[in-house]
């Protein structure tokens, strides 16, 4: 990943539960259900998921609650489709004036339905009527991963342009009961019928950090804010995998397809 914020960056290994720090874990939640308009226009069957990277408190707890980076690189992120499944689908993006990569702005709704369903990546803002400093990667893109014509993978990442305005910190959810950043909201159309979006930490170690599902696949990395006052990087890098439940007889190979794209890295930011 390349970001104006980011001068130096080194391969690391899987993290252990005793390195998390003040981040726990990323989730996925499909937590917004269509309008009625946006279900006029849309395919059948489009499904909206939220991501978000959990925290133990809010940034007045510790300083470290606070996302700084996120993203791929070396790897994807993208919807599955190794197994012969949701040969179809495709990320929903409506593309500029209107929408784009980043968060759309509400004040177009009206106008567009739509918009508010519309894939894009952020770090803590989901309107970007509010001030985004989201800096997205020179190498980001929503792109056809697969070669089978639909847009379906996430390359690059994105960061926080401006840390000391605290845009990633989390806020509290009453809801869940946890203190959460959304990094993207992704809208999916061609999914197949029930597509089960799975739950996080379900795999077990090391994989039970990251997310464990029918629907995504690949790798996404994380940066909080480090504390210098332990000692800590600028940023702290953290890995968490995607991964499926492999069909019968691709066990092992999923399992060393796995390890293999297992690290950890750190970053220095200037």
């Amino acid at each position: 990943m390349r970001y104006k914020l980011v001068v130096i960056m080194a391969g690391v290994g899987f993290w252990s539960p005793a390195a998390l720090g003040r981040f726990l874990n990323i989730d996925f939640r499909e937590d917004k259900t269509l309008s009625a308009a946006a279900s006029a226009l849309l395919p059948a069957g489009a499904r909206t998921f939220n991501l978000y990277a959990i925290f133990d408190g809010g940034v007045e707890d510790d300083i470290r609650n606070t996302v700084l980076a996120t993203g791929n690189d070396f790897t994807f992120f993208e919807i599955n489709k190794f197994f012969g499944v949701h040969t179809d689908a495709e990320f929903f993006n409506t593309e500029a004036p209107f929408g784009g990569d980043r968060a759309p702005n509400s004040g177009f709704f009206e106008f567009d339905p739509t918009l508010e369903f519309d894939t894009f990546v952020t770090i803590g803002v989901k309107d970007s009527a509010i001030e985004d400093t989201t800096v997205l990667d020179p190498s980001f893109g929503m792109v056809d991963g697969n070669g089978d014509g639909h847009i379906d993978r996430i390359t690059g990442g994105w960061a926080n342009g401006n840390p000391p305005n605290l845009q990633g910190a989390p806020v509290f959810n009453a809801e869940t009961g946890e203190w959460e950043t959304v990094l993207a909201q992704l809208t999916i159309v061609g999914l197949d019928a029930n597509a089960d979006l799975g739950q996080r930490g379900a795999f077990g170690s090391p994989l039970s950090q990251g997310w464990h599902g029918e629907i995504f696949s690949g790798q996404l990395d994380l940066f909080r804010r480090g504390d210098s006052s332990l000692g800590e990087d600028p940023a702290v890098g953290f890995t968490m995998l995607m991964t499926t439940p492999p069909a019968p007889g691709t066990g092992a190979l999923f399992g060393v397809a796995a390890a293999g794209m297992s690290r950890r890295r750190r970053i220095a930011v200037g």
